[in-house]
């Protein structure tokens, strides 16, 4: 964990610094599935197999618990102010 909070935080000040706007954590997102991809292709499974096991009870945790943090939001959203009508959005 203390890993991808340090990677999450390059990233960010990677990001600022060079004026990228793309979310950090999007792009740790990615480093991680491509390093698995990586790992799963250069050795013989075991050490991306493991990077999955250590990574799949915290992933599933996260499941289960991400309809009670995206729900509520998306429910008041037909509410939001500033969303405006569909010929606004379309100009």
């Amino acid at each position: 964990t203390t890993i991808l909070i340090f990677l999450d935080m390059k990233f960010r000040s990677t990001f600022l610094k060079y004026s990228i706007p793309f979310p950090s954590s999007l792009a740790g997102c990615g480093t991680l599935f491509a390093s698995m991809l990586l790992l799963d292709a250069v050795s013989d499974e075991k050490w991306g197999a493991g990077l999955y096991k250590a990574l799949n009870p915290g992933a599933m945790l996260l499941a289960k618990w991400l309809p009670v943090f995206f729900v509520p939001s998306l429910v008041l959203l037909p509410l939001a102010s500033g969303l405006g009508d569909a010929f606004e959005v379309r100009f």
